[in-house]
């Protein structure tokens, strides 16, 4: 039986593999087929640099007054889940978090 792969996100968006993820505050990500995904923001730590916007459009717009991000869905489907980590992934300061079981 093969394990699945898994991925810890830790501050700065770094990715750390093989580290466990309960107890240091760590987000771990499960890339198996037919997980579920949770989105939030932290609109007080958004830069408004918009990457995520651009990159997912479907789940993620920016407040026309100042740039911050505005969460459209909180739960993507699956076909958005590869764009939204991407999002993520390259939101420079960090506000964005996925959760994924």
């Amino acid at each position: 039986m093969r394990k699945a792969r898994t991925t810890v996100m830790c501050a700065f968006n770094v990715r750390v593999r093989g580290l466990p993820a309960s107890g240091f505050g760590l987000e771990q990500r499960d890339n198996r087929k037919g997980s579920r995904m949770k989105v939030s923001v932290d609109q007080d730590i958004c830069c408004g640099a918009g990457q995520c916007a651009l990159l997912a459009p479907e789940v993620f717009d920016q407040r026309d007054e100042d740039g911050v991000v505005v969460l459209l869905d909180p739960d993507p489907g699956e076909e958005s889940h590869a764009v939204t980590r991407e999002a993520a992934d390259s939101c420079p300061s960090g506000a964005i978090v996925v959760a994924e079981n």
